[in-house]
């Protein structure tokens, strides 16, 4: 099953329509038509609330850290570009953490709770099941062999099979308007331990006072954020001081910013985010990275080099893949390796033809979000939801206001 629909049907054509608000009157007669839809009695309010907590508990269990944290990297880096000094082939092989789900059964936990939220009346459901569907989906993947064939296709189709080929076309033509840009040396002195203060400082300002900032180990990217109210910073980071704006941007106002408005819900599922939330997420946070006086250089540079090398991850291995991709950064191998790194991550045996489709993420949601006002980013910054929703925005809202959530209801 395709669980992640990224990008369908885009032109620039249909997606102004796709945004447009819709007449009064019209919201008007849908609201009328489906009041008795949304208004839940207290007693399933408190079943909503049980499950709600319950939904939690298993996606907390899907862990995706543990993947995305390859603890031989450095080693497997060097023996790359040993191997590329000498004018030899060598394709990484990854170790990732051991999955946990044979011991954590999240699987089997997550379909039982599909059951009980069929079994459920409320608005809410079909958004909790598909989140259970895709957990299911991921936590069977998982637990294939990752250097056969069928785990290859299974990773892919997980996030649609392929890129849109419109969406690679404006890859395409955002990389040949905005080409790679060498960074100008500048001192990348402020470690991860000082960084702590300078993030702690920026929630207090925000008033995001349940999130906490973690030094994480292992980690890809810089920094992150997770839903259990934590800001990760990877341990081995240095910045610049060039780089906190767009970055505080980028993660707090972008990334915290819609788990706290989602958190005042009471729903745990507003907190983590409704189906395919994470277009929407990127795409705001990438977009309010831009908008500080000094954006970091080749933003739009990197997710649409993402978007092209995850087009080509089923038919590339990691190293043709790094071959290709030195014709849009030819002078910085170092920084070409980490790209294509971030697209073969999920693989053991990296001369396999797959790869994370999610990472396209990034520049379709940018796109989405661009070319919305100020009102409609601000929507989707308060409630958590993705491209799906967004013509459901009104009813998602009704829902909440008719049954009191975001009025103190407690988790």
């Amino acid at each position: 099953m395709q669980h992640i629909r990224i990008f369908e049907n885009y032109s620039h054509q249909t997606f102004a329509g796709q945004l447009q608000e819709r007449p009064e009157h019209q919201k008007f007669v849908e609201f009328f038509h489906t009041y008795k839809e949304l208004k839940m009695s207290e007693e399933d309010i408190n079943k909503l609330i049980k499950l709600d907590r319950d939904f939690d508990r298993v996606r907390e269990l899907r862990k995706p850290g543990y993947m995305k944290e390859i603890i031989n990297l450095d080693e497997e880096r060097d023996k790359f570009f040993t191997a590329l000094e000498k004018g030899e082939v060598y394709n990484p092989v990854f170790k990732h953490h051991p999955h946990p789900y044979n011991r954590n059964h999240m699987v089997e936990r997550a379909q039982a709770l599909i059951k009980k939220f069929q079994d459920l009346d409320c608005f809410l459901s079909p958004y909790y099941i598909e989140k259970l569907e895709f957990i299911v989906t991921f936590g069977k993947i998982k637990k294939m062999n990752p250097d056969s064939p069928a785990y290859c296709r299974a990773i892919l189709d997980l996030y649609g099979g392929k890129v849109n080929p419109v969406l690679v076309a404006e890859a395409e033509r955002i990389l040949a308007k905005n080409p790679y840009q060498k960074r100008k040396s500048s001192s990348t002195d402020i470690s991860a331990r000082e960084m702590v203060k300078i993030v702690r400082d920026e929630l207090k300002n925000l008033k995001y006072s349940k999130w906490k900032v973690v030094i994480y180990d292992n980690m890809i990217p810089r920094m992150g954020v997770k839903d259990e109210y934590e800001v990760k910073i990877n341990s081995d980071a240095y910045f610049s001081k060039a780089d906190i704006p767009g970055l505080l941007a980028h993660e707090l106002a972008g990334h915290v910013g819609r788990r706290f408005y989602g958190d005042q819900t009471g729903l745990f599922l507003f907190r983590s985010g409704l189906p395919g939330k994470n277009q929407f997420d990127e795409g705001l946070a990438i977009y309010k990275s831009l908008q500080v006086k000094t954006s970091k250089p080749n933003v739009l540079f990197n997710i649409a080099l993402f978007t092209v090398l995850a087009s080509r991850c089923h038919e590339m291995t990691f190293y043709e893949l790094f071959q290709f991709g030195k014709r849009y950064i030819p002078h910085d191998d170092k920084k070409m390796f980490s790209k294509v790194m971030r697209i073969k991550k999920i693989c053991h045996d990296t001369s396999m033809l797959t790869g994370d489709l999610e990472e396209q993420e990034y520049l379709a949601g940018y796109l989405l979000v661009s070319k919305m006002n100020d009102d409609q980013r601000n929507e989707i910054l308060k409630y958590n939801i993705g491209p799906e929703q967004f013509g459901e925005l009104d009813r998602i809202k009704a829902f909440l206001n008719l049954n009191h959530f975001g009025e103190g209801r407690s988790k």
